[in-house]
């Protein structure tokens, strides 16, 4: 038998995420060059000078690994239909459908926060925008692999930016409700 929400709400939320750019692709094929140019004259040095070389080739290898971390990307929002259920003991957020252009395609999302865990309810106004400081319960179902994956980041300090972009005609009554619900008051940023 399955729990019954107490509300339910419905709206387009912005989601962020990052993409590669061409310019970063452009960036690492240019990297390669110019390390794989050092490392030639390194051991064009090393044929001539001898034992000289060992500075050089600490420099390229070193060169070699920061290259291969280097990517140029370039953060946008899509904006996609969320779900969301508020239940006696925690808020449910759905993505029913998003791809995040990740090359894992298409799935849903569904992020489960624990009234509990909750550090802060915190409400900007310029950006319209929920913060919930807390990690989420993540459930994902990746429709191409008809696969799915839970991960707890309840404990996970880095996941607890779980931004909410507020349509004007909700917000006034959603504050209230996650307030009612969670009993935490909502901080308002100016």
């Amino acid at each position: 038998m399955e729990t019954m929400s107490f509300k339910r709400y419905e709206f387009i939320n912005k989601v962020y995420e990052k993409k590669k750019t061409a310019i970063g692709i452009v960036l690492k094929i240019i990297a390669f060059i110019i390390v794989g140019l050092v490392l030639l004259f390194i051991l064009l040095g090393f044929l001539i000078t001898g034992l000289g070389f060992l500075l050089p080739i600490c420099g390229g290898i070193f060169a070699l690994i920061k290259v291969e971390g280097l990517e140029v990307k370039k953060v946008e929002h899509i904006q996609v239909r969320a779900i969301i259920d508020f239940y006696s003991d925690s808020v449910v957020m759905r993505y029913d459908y998003i791809d995040r252009e990740d090359d894992m395609g298409p799935r849903s999302e569904e992020y489960t926060f624990y009234y509990r865990d909750i550090i802060d309810l915190e409400f900007s106004v310029p950006q319209q925008c929920l913060n919930i400081k807390c990690g989420p319960l993540l459930r994902m179902y990746f429709y191409r692999d008809s696969k799915e994956i839970e991960k707890d980041y309840r404990m996970n300090k880095r996941y607890y930016r779980n931004l909410i972009y507020l349509p004007s005609a909700k917000r006034d009554e959603f504050l209230k409700d996650i307030q009612k619900y969670s009993g935490i008051s909502v901080t308002e940023l100016h």
